[in-house]
C-alpha cells in the first residue's frame, strides 16, 4: 500500500519539471489513474462493510493526492487572474473542490483512529491528518498530528517525512531552534534527492540561531551535493544567499574567496547581498557589504553603483548625515563627468527621493519644537534641491522653487525670495510657465515679510506689472509700485509711474492720492511751480480727479495762506494775523474749512484780548459751520469761551453759546455733555429764562445727558418758576420729580409750599391732596433716613405742637375743690392730662425739629411748674388744723416730685439747645439773655453752580 503511495508522490514531483501544458496533461493522466484506484478501492472496502483499515487508509491516501493535483491547479489559476479580480474573488469557493478532497482524506483518516487504534499503521494515517491540516492553514493541530506519526510510525519513509513536515511548519512559523532539531534529527535518517533542499532550510536555522559558522559549512555542504545530479541543485539559492552569511558574520573576504572560486563576479554578487540586507532591515551589515564591494570594485564604474546603492541605504536606515556625504561624494564625480546616463537618473531619483522625504519633515509639525534639527533637515534639502538643479538643469525651475519654499517654511525670507526670483528669471528666460506664476505670487507674498526693502519691492512689482498686465491685482501693483518709489524718494520714477497708471486705468480716483502724495512732497520743498505744473495737468484732463480734490487744490493754496497767518501769529503779530485770518474769509476761493479755521482762530484771538462781543460773535460763527466731530474736538476751548462770557456778565450769550455747543456735539462722544448741558440750562435760569431752559432740557435728553443731570436742571426750573409765582409750571415740575426716590425728601418743602399756595385760593381738593403725599413721603423719608429740610421738620413739629398746647390749656384749666372725691377726680385728670402731654412732647421729639423740641420741654416745664404750684398751694376748705397738716404734708411731696420734673425738663431743653446748636425763639425760656434774639432771611445773589 505504500508502495502505490510513494508511486504517486513520485509522479506529483515531476510535474514540477516540466512544462504548463504537459503538467496539465500529465495531471489528468494521474487523477484518471487515481479515480480508477479510487473507485476499485471504494467497491472492495464497502463490499468488507469498511472493516479493512489498510483500504481505509489507502483511500485517504488517494484522496489526499486527489486533493494536491487539484489544489495545484487552483492555485495555477488563481495566480493567473488579474490582481483586481483576484481581490473580488470568493478564495473559499475557488479552492472548493481541492478543499473537499482534502476533508475527504482527513475523515476517513479520523474514522480509522476511533475505530483502529492498535493499528498499526496509525503513523502514516497521523502523517496525512497532519499534512491535510498543514495544507489548511492549521499549524498547530498538523504539528500534534505530525508529532504523532514521526513518533508512532513504523515505516522509515513516512516518520521522515513527517518529521520534514513538521520542521517547515516549525521553520515558516520562525520556530528555528525546534525546526533546526528536527531537521537535524530526519537529514541523519535519509539522503534522498530533497536531502540538500531541507538541508539549505537547515543552514537557515543556523544562521537566525545566531551559529554563522554553522550555517556556513552547512552551505557549502549543500553546495557540493548539489554538484551531484542525485539530488536537487540548490547552488544557485546557496550563491544568493552563503553572501549574507559571510557579510553578516563579518568573514567578507572569505566570501570573496567563495565567489573567486565559483567563478562567480563577486561584485555583484555583493550588491545582491547587499539588496537582500537591506530588504530585510539589516541597514548596517549592508553598508559593509556594499563598502567592500567598492574596495574589490574591478572599475569605477561599479564604485558608482555601489555609491547608488549607498544611497538608498542611508535613506531607509535613516543615517542622513551619511547620505549627505555620498551624495557630495557622487556629486563630485558627476561633474567631472564621469556618470552614465542611467547612473545620472539613479541620482537624481535617490536624491529626489530624500529631499521630498526632508522637505515633509521640514514642513510638518514632528520637528516644529526641534529647531535645531530642522534647521539641519532644511540645510540639507536646500543643498540637496540645489543639485539636483545643476544636475537635471530641465528642471532648474522646479528645484529652485521647491527650495525657496523650504526656505519660506523655515523663515529664512531672504533666501526664499532669492530662490523664488530665480525660479521667475530662468522661467521668463527659456519660456518655462508652469512655475513662473507660482513663483511670482510667492515673492509677493514674501515681501510681506520685508521691512524696509523697498527694492527688491520694486523689483517684483516692475516685473509683475511686465509680465502680468491683465491681472485683477495690477491696480494694486501700480500703487504699492508708486509707494516704494516715493519711499526711496525717486520723485521722477514715482511721477512716471502715475502717468503709466493713468494711461492703464484713466477713470481711476486712485490718481489723485498719488498725485496729493507727490504735491505734498514739492509743497513741504517749497516747489510752488511743480505745483502749479500739477494744476495745469490736472486742468488739461491729463490726469483724472474728482471735482471735490479740484476744490481741495484751492484749499492746497488757502493753506499755505493760512500758515502764512500762523507764521505771523507765532511771532507775535496778532493785529497782522487777524487781518489775515479776515482776508481768508473774506477770499472767495478759499475752502470751507479754511473759514472755519479762520474764524475759530479769530474767536481764539478775540478771548485774549477779552472781547466779549467778538468771542461770542465768531465762536458761534465757528460753531455754526464745524462738524460735530470738529466741534467735539475744540469742546474744551468752546466750554473756556462760554465761561469767560459768564464771568463777563454776558450771562444769556453765555447760555447760548453753551447751548449751540450742546446741539452740535449731541450724537458726538463726549465727556464735557453734561458740563456743557448744565452751563447753559443753569446760566439761561439765571438770565431769567425759563423757557429756553426748558428747551434745553428738552436737547439734553435727546443727546443723551445722564438722568441726574437732566433732573437737576428740572428742580432748578421748578425753584425758578416758584420764584417767579408761576405755580402752574411750578406744580407740573413738583409733580414729575416727585416720581424719583432721590427727590422725595427735597420735594416736602414743595408740598408745603403748595398747601400754602392752595391755602391762600381755599382749594381743600389740592390742600388735602398735597397734605396726604406730604405725611406719607415724609415718614418714608424718615424711614429711609433721608435729609429732610429744618422747614419741614418745624411744620410736623407745629402740628405735634398745637395738640400740646390744647392739652397745657386744659391743665391750665383743672381748679381744686372739695369735697374730698371731687377733689381726687381733679387730680386724677391733671395727672392724666400730665401723662398725655409728655406722650405728645415724645412725639413732638422724634421729629427732630429744633424748635418743635424746645418748644415741648418749654410747654412739660410750665405746665409741671403749674401742676406743682396748684397741688402745692391747696388748703382743704372747712378742716380741722391736723387733718390740714396730714393733708399738706401728704401733697406736698407730690408737689415737690412735679417741681423736680419740671426743673429736670428745663435742663434737658438747655442739653438740647447746647448739643445740638438750636436757634429758637422758645431758646429764651431756658437760657438767661440780656437782649432778645430775633431771626430774619435776607437774599444774596448766588450763581446756580454748573460751571467748568
Amino acid at each position: 500500500m505504500l508502495r502505490s503511495l510513494v508511486v504517486v508522490l513520485s509522479f506529483t514531483f515531476c510535474l514540477t519539471t516540466l512544462g504548463n501544458s504537459e503538467v496539465e496533461k500529465r495531471r489528468n493522466k494521474i487523477i484518471k489513474i487515481i479515480n480508477l484506484e479510487l473507485k476499485e478501492v471504494e467497491r472492495l472496502s464497502k463490499s468488507q462493510g469498511e472493516r479493512d483499515p489498510d483500504l481505509l487508509l489507502r483511500l485517504a491516501e488517494l484522496y489526499l493526492e486527489k486533493a494536491r493535483l487539484y489544489r495545484e491547479r487552483e492555485n495555477n489559476n488563481y495566480l493567473k487572474l488579474d490582481p483586481k479580480k483576484r481581490q473580488r474573488v470568493n478564495k473559499r469557493k475557488y479552492f472548493a473542490t481541492s478543499s473537499r478532497f482534502f476533508k475527504k482524506a482527513n475523515q476517513i483518516c479520523l474514522k480509522i483512529t476511533s475505530r483502529y487504534r492498535n493499528y498499526s499503521k496509525l503513523g502514516e494515517v497521523y502523517y496525512i491528518l497532519g499534512y491535510n491540516l498543514k495544507e489548511a492553514g492549521q499549524e498547530s493541530k498538523a504539528s500534534k498530528y505530525l508529532n504523532r506519526a514521526g513518533s508512532t510510525s513504523k515505516n522509515k519513509t513516512v516518520k521522515v517525512k513527517s518529521i520534514l513536515t513538521l520542521a517547515d511548519i516549525y521553520f515558516n512559523e520562525k520556530k528555528f531552534n525546534k525546526a533546526r532539531g528536527l531537521y537535524e534529527k530526519a537529514l541523519s535518517m535519509y539522503k534522498d534527492k530533497w536531502w540538500t533542499k531541507d538541508s539549505f532550510n537547515l543552514a537557515w536555522c543556523y544562521y537566525h540561531l545566531n551559529r554563522p559558522s554553522s550555517a556556513i559549512d552547512k552551505m557549502l555542504e549543500v553546495y557540493r551535493y548539489s554538484e551531484n545530479p542525485k539530488f536537487v541543485d540548490m547552488r544557485p539559492q546557496v550563491e544568493r544567499d552563503i553572501g549574507i552569511f559571510y557579510a553578516t558574520s563579518g568573514k567578507i573576504d572569505e566570501g570573496i574567496a567563495f565567489y573567486k572560486k565559483v567563478g562567480v563576479n563577486f561584485t555583484q554578487s555583493l550588491s545582491a547581498i547587499a539588496f537582500n540586507l537591506k530588504k530585510n532591515g539589516k541597514f548596517k551589515e549592508a553598508e559593509r557589504v556594499l563598502t567592500y564591494s567598492m574596495k574589490y570594485a574591478p572599475n569605477a564604474n561599479d564604485s558608482i553603483d555601489a555609491n547608488l546603492d549607498l544611497l538608498d541605504i542611508h535613506q531607509k536606515s535613516g543615517d542622513y548625515a551619511s547620505h549627505a556625504k555620498v551624495v557630495e561624494k557622487l556629486y563630485a564625480t558627476y561633474k567631472a563627468n564621469k556618470f552614465s546616463s542611467d547612473q545620472r537618473k539613479k541620482f537624481i531619483f535617490e536624491i529626489e527621493k530624500l529631499s521630498a522625504i526632508l522637505q515633509r519633515q521640514v514642513l510638518g509639525k514632528a520637528y516644529k519644537r526641534l529647531k535645531k534639527e530642522r534647521k539641519t533637515k532644511a540645510d540639507q534639502t536646500n543643498r540637496y534641491f540645489e543639485i539636483l538643479a545643476d544636475v537635471d538643469k530641465s528642471r532648474f525651475d522646479e528645484f529652485t522653487y521647491l527650495k525657496a519654499e523650504t526656505a519660506y517654511a523655515m523663515r529664512d525670507y531672504n533666501e526664499a525670495f532669492i530662490s523664488y526670483r530665480d525660479t521667475f528669471e530662468w522661467s521668463v528666460k527659456y519660456r518655462k510657465t508652469k512655475f513662473k506664476k507660482k513663483s511670482m505670487d510667492n515673492m509677493l507674498v514674501t515681501l510681506s515679510h520685508f521691512k524696509n526693502r523697498p527694492q527688491a519691492n520694486i523689483y517684483v512689482f516692475e516685473k509683475f506689472i511686465e509680465h502680468y498686465p491683465n491681472d485683477k491685482r495690477i491696480k494694486t501693483i501700480y500703487e504699492r509700485l508708486f509707494n516704494n518709489y516715493m519711499e526711496i524718494k525717486d520723485y521722477p520714477k514715482a511721477k512716471l509711474t502715475i502717468e503709466r497708471y493713468a494711461k492703464r486705468f484713466p477713470k481711476s480716483t486712485s490718481q489723485e492720492v498719488m498725485i496729493a502724495k507727490l504735491m505734498d512732497v514739492r509743497r513741504k520743498q517749497g516747489d510752488n511751480d511743480a505745483i502749479r505744473a500739477w494744476v495745469s495737468d490736472i486742468e488739461e484732463k491729463k490726469f483724472y480727479v474728482s471735482s471735490k480734490y479740484r476744490n481741495k487744490l484751492q484749499e492746497l493754496l488757502t493753506t499755505m495762506q493760512m500758515e502764512d497767518v500762523q507764521g505771523e501769529l507765532k511771532s507775535g503779530n496778532k493785529k497782522v494775523a487777524m487781518l489775515g485770518y479776515l482776508s481768508v474769509i473774506k477770499d472767495k476761493y478759499s475752502t470751507k474749512k479754511s473759514k472755519i479755521n479762520a474764524k475759530y482762530n479769530l474767536a481764539a484771538l478775540y478771548f485774549e484780548l477779552g472781547s466779549v462781543d467778538k468771542t461770542y460773535y465768531w465762536a458761534k460763527e465757528a460753531i455754526d459751520e464745524m462738524t460735530p466731530k470738529d466741534v467735539s474736538q475744540f469742546e474744551d476751548s468752546f466750554i473756556t469761551m462760554a465761561n469767560f462770557l459768564f464771568m463777563s456778565l454776558a450771562i444769556k450769550r453765555s447760555s447760548m453759546l453753551s447751548y449751540e455747543i450742546l446741539k452740535k456735539t449731541c450724537k458726538e462722544r463726549s465727556k464735557q455733555k453734561n458740563t456743557v448741558f448744565k452751563n447753559a440750562g443753569f446760566m439761561s435760569l439765571a438770565a431769567g429764562e425759563i423757557a429756553q431752559a426748558q428747551r434745553i432740557r428738552k436737547t439734553g435728553q435727546a443727546c443723551g445727558v445722564k438722568k441726574a443731570s437732566v433732573l437737576e436742571l428740572d428742580y432748578e426750573v421748578m425753584r425758578e418758576a416758584y420764584i417767579r409765582k408761576n405755580y402752574e409750571v411750578y406744580e407740573n415740575y413738583v409733580q414729575g420729580l416727585s416720581k424719583y426716590s432721590s427727590y422725595q425728601a427735597k420735594m416736602l418743602d414743595e408740598y408745603i409750599n403748595l398747601i400754602n399756595i392752595y391755602t391762600e385760593y381755599d382749594n381743600r381738593e389740592k390742600i388735602e391732596r398735597y397734605s396726604n403725599l406730604l405725611r406719607n413721603n415724609f415718614y418714608k423719608a424718615k424711614r429711609a433716613k433721608q435729609l429732610i429740610s429744618i422747614d419741614v421738620l418745624d411744620y410736623f413739629a407745629e402740628l405735634e405742637l398745637a395738640q400740646m398746647s390744647s392739652l397745657q390749656k386744659q391743665i391750665s384749666e383743672v381748679k381744686l375743690q372739695f369735697p374730698e372725691q371731687v377733689f381726687q377726680q381733679k387730680v386724677e385728670r391733671l395727672l392724666g392730662l400730665l401723662d398725655k402731654l409728655v406722650e405728645k412732647a415724645n412725639s413732638v421729639i422724634s421729629i427732630g425739629s429744633g424748635k418743635g423740641i424746645i418748644s415741648s420741654y418749654d410747654k412739660l416745664n410750665n405746665s409741671y411748674s403749674y401742676a406743682a404750684d396748684l397741688l402745692g398751694s391747696f388748703t382743704p376748705p372747712g378742716k380741722s388744723a391736723e387733718y390740714i397738716k396730714g393733708f399738706k404734708a401728704q401733697f406736698m411731696q407730690i408737689s415737690s416730685q412735679m417741681k423736680s420734673a419740671a426743673m429736670k425738663y428745663s435742663e434737658e431743653a438747655i442739653r438740647a439747645i447746647k448739643n445740638n446748636e438750636i436757634l429758637s425763639e422758645s431758646n429764651k425760656q431756658f437760657l438767661p439773655l440780656n437782649f432778645p434774639v430775633s431771626f430774619y432771611h435776607e437774599g444774596v445773589l448766588m450763581d446756580r453752580g454748573g460751571l467748568k
